[in-house]
């Protein structure tokens, strides 16, 4: 299980997910497949796991992630793919290179005209049918799957706010003193560091050069523990999470004035908004490039994962 996910280049380009650590210790009773779901409510962990039974049968690859509460109920894409786009009535978005003028083009096409069905497109080949097959047996919402922000693991939001702190202190010794500790949640948001969006690429950079938000140690020590642990149940001794830094977000794509439908966006971007998209996008991918390339090695190649 991953703590990062990529970057999500979606209709209008910045939308971005965190994926996070924990795992949950419960078990649980499983719908049955291919046939009409219990009619009793499911917990989210539940309906993920057909979810993604469903969809990796069909030789599609997936991680299944932790939600705010800690259930294994966020099921992403993964693998070694060049470009993932899809949509359903609860979500949609695309896995790309943000950089890439053909895949900004792809994305636009893939949703410039939503169908009611849900779509998925992986590298140029559709996975609709199987895509629409497997959110139908399983119930599966890639929105409702994060859950209520709620404390259920306070050792684990503990050591997020830890992290995350230790990394705020190293940032204001290195000259950017308006960066601000992270609190210990009361609310709806997890705790997360976001750096402004007026920081430059070389900026960026140098920041996390003093100051790396990614230790392939303690990534390699966690990994290896989840496999003697998969209903978690618990931490590493001394692990602590990767900070959860995030790059705020552009006030444009959050104006009243973009419509949505199905939390797909009915417009698309003035060049000039598109310009701002792009140095966005870069920057979230200079924050996370270092655990993507672990994570590529690690899931893709060396078959550790």
């Amino acid at each position: 299980m991953r703590e990062i996910r990529r970057v999500l280049v979606c209709a209008l380009g910045a939308l971005a997910l965190v994926g996070l650590a924990g795992c949950t210790s419960q078990e649980y009773e499983l719908p049955t497949r291919g046939g009409t779901r219990p009619s009793q409510e499911l917990s989210l962990a539940a309906v993920a796991k057909v979810y993604f039974d469903c969809m990796t049968e069909a030789g599609i690859q997936l991680a299944l992630d932790a939600n705010f509460a800690g259930e294994l109920s966020v099921v992403s894409f993964t693998g070694q793919y060049d470009l993932i786009m899809w949509r359903g009535p609860n979500g949609g978005g695309a896995l790309g290179d943000g950089d890439d003028p053909a895949t900004q083009e792809a994305v636009n096409a893939f949703f410039a005209s939503p169908a009611s069905e849900p779509g998925l497109s992986i590298d140029g080949v559709d996975h609709s049918a199987t895509y629409a097959r497997c959110l139908g047996e399983s119930g599966y919402d890639e929105n409702r799957a994060w859950g209520d922000m709620v404390v259920a693991d306070p050792e684990r939001i503990s050591r997020q706010v830890e992290a995350n702190n230790l990394w705020a202190r190293c940032a204001r010794e290195n000259n950017w003193p308006a960066i601000v500790d992270s609190d210990f949640p009361t609310g709806t948001e997890y705790p997360t560091i976001f750096l402004p969006s007026t920081i430059t690429e070389e900026q960026l950079r140098d920041l996390l050069v003093a100051c790396p938000n990614f230790d392939q140690a303690a990534q390699e020590q966690y990994a290896e523990w989840q496999k003697d642990h998969p209903l978690g149940g618990g931490f590493p001794a001394g692990w602590l999470p990767a900070p959860a830094l995030g790059i705020e977000p552009l006030d444009f794509l959050w104006q009243p004035t973009v419509k949505r439908v199905d939390s797909i966006p009915t417009r698309f971007p003035n060049p000039a908004e598109q310009a701002e998209i792009d140095q966005h996008l870069r920057l979230w991918d200079i924050l996370f490039e270092a655990h993507a390339a672990w994570e590529s090695q690690w899931y893709g190649g060396s078959g550790k994962g």
